[in-house]
């Protein structure tokens, strides 16, 4: 316990907020992660152990309290090393927080956006990408589902939010209510075919694209302000009703993944097939692997044969084991997960889970850091940086498939990179006095 609050005070400390804003993100997202994940339910299993999903399934409510002690201890160590990590890089020295002027055609953006939209549409139906539990079609070209897969899923996120950043720094409503619709019309293409996470995704991005707004500082700052304050009441009641219809969109989930079709998977949903009544706030806290699910899956390790630490690490061969050992088949309809710090420590005990964690928050630190010295201007990097964040917090959640964390992570550089150079340009001296205006001055 010691070891990690000293860590979290040590990654939250003021020198890393106002010389490190970035990498200080970075470290709220693990921070946030392992206390909502792990440490809150920690607490929470001495009173709410009958109410996680893990009990009775995988393990007894008895069992599950007697050896949540050594599941923390796993998760802290892992914690440990993740922020560690983290910290050890070097980080860029010149970072500011303002964003100066920008030129972008926001119509050509809409436009473009537009018909991304009609491709992943025709992708997901004609060729089956991007759909869980459903295998691609082969396209003709070796690796070409795979990649487009990526693309239109976690690579559309960082798109489908740029008119959302561009409305909002330059305080123009009718931009960032465009903006909103796109991004969260994304969203509901994922969820339209079975995927829910990206709606998930896309609440955390808008709250972190308010506070950046409203903070600044940027040249369109007072107008900015007062735009955030008007949007972020409608926007949290989105949010809002979200969690509350949680059970509902995940009963439409799996009648979409086991195969009816989407008017047959609205009626199962609303009429209340397969509808979970419980809380719903505690239904998408269950939602989120954590500690409960590390400490009923500890000791699946001494059950499975592992050759190669590596190998397992770098495949699906490890997820399938454990899946075949918990639910007698190596093929599901859900994602199953013990976190990523689960599994290295499943593989190889604690010298891999330190290495591994290690190297993870060395990883994402030195990717966000080559994010930053993309040519792209600043406004892009606001909006890019939340997506680097929700990644590195859904491999540690998930994980179990390094090398599909690494693809996709290489994917959502690439589409930042041309998307960003392709939709903001640096805004001309001739065309704007803004360079004779001084910058706000950024609030304590």
């Amino acid at each position: 316990m010691l070891a990690c609050w000293a860590a979290t005070f040590i990654a939250a400390s003021p020198k890393i907020v106002r010389d490190e804003p970035h990498k200080f993100g970075l470290l709220t997202a693990v921070i946030t992660l392992y206390f909502i994940g792990y440490l809150t339910k920690f607490g929470l299993a001495l009173y709410l152990s009958e109410d996680f999903w893990v009990v009775p399934r995988l393990i007894s409510s008895k069992a599950l309290i007697s050896e949540l002690p050594a599941a923390y201890l796993v998760t802290t160590v892992g914690y440990v090393s993740v922020l560690t990590g983290i910290l050890a890089i070097p980080s860029k020295k010149n970072f500011t927080r303002e964003v100066p002027e920008f030129q972008v055609h926001f119509s050509l953006i809409v436009s473009l956006l537009c018909g991304a939209y009609v491709v992943k549409l025709f992708l997901k139906i004609q060729y089956s990408l991007a759909i869980p539990s459903v295998e691609p079609q082969n396209m003709g070209i070796p690796y070409l589902a795979g990649v487009l897969s990526l693309v239109i899923d976690t690579g559309m996120i960082f798109p489908a939010n740029t008119p959302l950043i561009f409305g909002l720094m330059r305080g123009r409503f009718s931009w960032a209510a465009i903006g909103i619709v796109l991004a969260f019309g994304n969203a509901g293409i994922d969820l339209l075919f079975g995927s829910k996470d990206t709606v998930i995704y896309q609440i955390i991005i808008c709250a972190i694209l308010f506070y950046a707004t409203y903070r600044g500082p940027h040249l369109q700052m007072p107008k900015a302000r007062r735009l955030v304050k008007s949007l972020a009441v409608p926007t949290g009641v989105l949010g809002l009703a979200v969690l509350i219809a949680y059970p509902l969109m995940n009963s439409y989930r799996f009648a979409r993944i086991s195969g009816l079709s989407f008017t047959s998977a609205v009626t199962s949903a609303v009429t209340g097939a397969n509808y979970d009544d419980a809380n719903p706030i505690l239904s998408v806290y269950n939602r989120i692997t954590g500690i409960e699910v590390m400490t009923a899956l500890m000791n699946t390790r001494n059950y499975l044969a592992s050759d190669s630490i590596l190998q397992n690490l770098l495949s699906t061969e490890l997820v399938a084991n454990i899946a075949y050992q918990v639910i007698g088949v190596e093929q599901s309809q859900t994602r199953f997960s013990v976190t990523q710090m689960g599994y290295f420590y499943v593989v190889g005990g604690y010298p891999t889970l330190i290495i591994g964690c290690l190297l993870i928050g060395v990883f994402f630190c030195l990717a966000q850091e080559i994010a930053l010295r993309f040519p792209v201007q600043k406004v892009m990097i606001v909006a890019f940086i939340p997506v680097l964040w929700i990644l590195a917090a859904k491999l540690l959640l998930g994980g179990g498939n390094l090398t599909l964390a690494l693809k996709e992570l290489l994917i959502v550089m690439l589409v930042f990179l041309g998307w960003g150079w392709l939709a903001c340009r640096p805004k001309r001296a001739s065309q704007s006095r803004a360079r004779s205006r001084p910058m706000p001055k950024l609030q304590a």
